[in-house]
């Protein structure tokens, strides 16, 4: 049988994760970081604040939609970034939150 908790184990599965959901966690364990720290870098380089869809435009290929939202959403609740006004952007039906840094 092989074991549940490997040496090292990332906290993000449940013991109870097989062995290949344990070396996934740990494979993108540096990525979480490197991804917040994109997010931040274009958010801090931008002249304006940004939709989602904006900052993942400029990291497009590098990271999911998914992953990027996640990124910002992670530096909103460490404080670093934050919600600057609604737009309506063309083309869409509904409204998008922008996000810049905090100062």
């Amino acid at each position: 049988m092989i074991p549940q908790i490997l040496p090292d184990d990332s906290p993000r599965v449940r013991a109870s994760d097989p062995e290949t959901s344990h070396e996934a966690a740990d494979a993108t364990a540096g990525s979480v970081a490197t991804s917040q720290a994109d997010v931040l870098a274009v958010l801090t380089d931008a002249l304006m604040p940004l939709t989602d869809a904006e900052i993942h435009s400029y990291l497009k290929g590098k990271y999911s939609p998914e992953r990027v939202r996640s990124a910002r959403r992670e530096l909103e609740v460490q404080g670093r970034v934050r919600c600057a006004g609604v737009v309506k952007p063309p083309g869409r039906r509904t409204k998008c939150r922008t996000w810049e840094v905090v100062s």
